[in-house]
């Protein structure tokens, strides 16, 4: 989408075009928008970004990742400025990111510090069922909430073995399924 200065005919040939890579990470979303121009003999002098979220970047790169804390819809924009007579062009896009859930795949609940408890947290999802299952198909452990936090106990508060473990995870989104690989 163009907008350009129309004090002069060479402006008409700047453009800017947003597309957007997302990923997912735990408890937030992080996105990379990219910003393509077009135009003949460009020197871009500046880029003000506007995330839909109160927060706002000048940083002078046509590429940028922003991390987003809750779902919800944003209006994102990049606004561009040539250094051929002060020429300006905007282009905005609309997302929407979606309630979500992070669970890894390994953890080893060993004492040292480090992947000691096996944690799903959900961003934005109210609910959660968890039930985690040995590989005869019997119940390990189950919890209940916003977030899941697993410190490789049963239910009776014993260690469980070493080895892979199946886990259903039940919200109000939908249903995941998947493994857990316990070190020690």
């Amino acid at each position: 989408m163009l907008n350009a200065n129309p004090k002069a005919s060479s402006c008409d040939s700047l453009s800017v075009t947003i597309s957007k890579n997302d990923s997912i990470e735990i408890g937030f979303y992080n996105l990379r928008f990219n910003a393509f121009t077009t135009g003949e003999g460009l020197k871009i002098i500046k880029y003000t970004w506007d995330f839909g979220d109160s927060q706002t970047s000048t940083t002078y790169n046509p590429s940028i990742t922003h991390s987003y804390s809750s779902s919800g819809s944003y209006h994102i924009k990049l606004s561009i400025v040539d250094t051929n007579e002060n020429c300006t062009a905007t282009d905005s896009i609309d997302i929407t990111l979606e309630k979500t859930n992070y669970a890894p795949n390994v953890f080893s609940p060993n004492g040292d510090g480090i992947n000691d408890l096996f944690i799903i947290e959900g961003n934005g999802i109210d609910i959660m069922n968890f039930s985690l299952y040995n590989p005869y198909g019997n119940i390990v452990y189950q919890r209940s909430g916003a977030n899941i936090i697993w410190d490789g106990k049963n239910s009776f508060g014993h260690e469980v073995s070493i080895g892979t473990y199946y886990y259903v995870l039940i919200t109000k989104n939908g249903n995941k399924t998947g493994t857990i690989h316990l070190f020690r």
